[in-house]
């Protein structure tokens, strides 16, 4: 199994965040996802999941399959709802055959946005 850690990531708090994760096989040549399903998490650095996606919804495995690149769309109203500072994400992919390996996984910093309105409590010292 290849695992690839993403260089970090930085996306604006209320954007659609589009990403595309390469998969491999042990020898490094894209695993072919014909028929697989994928699963994505974002979770903050105490292990408090808060987006959870699936090829069910925000996953796509990208053509051709045997590519083996998975893509996911965050549209902004999944977005809008994170507090700006860094968080941990990774990606599980389950082949047609049923071996289930996690095949990305990284950092990801979510930006305060002028256009969308924090509350007191994620702004620096909590005040506006």
């Amino acid at each position: 199994m290849t695992i690839v850690i993403h260089d970090p990531l930085r996306f604006y708090v209320g954007d659609q965040w589009v990403m595309v994760f390469p998969c491999a096989n042990p020898d490094g040549t894209p695993l072919d996802l014909t028929g697989a399903s994928a699963q994505w998490r974002l979770d903050d650095f105490d292990g408090n999941t808060l987006l959870t996606k699936t090829t069910s919804d925000a996953l796509t495995i990208l053509t051709p399959p045997t590519g083996g690149l998975v893509g996911l769309t965050l549209d902004d109203t999944d977005t809008e709802v994170i507090v700006p500072g860094y968080y941990q994400d990774q990606l599980r992919v389950t082949t047609s055959d049923g071996a289930t390996t996690t095949q990305s996984s990284g950092r990801i910093e979510a930006l305060a946005s002028l256009f969308v309105e924090a509350t007191p409590a994620e702004l620096p010292g909590g005040e506006p």
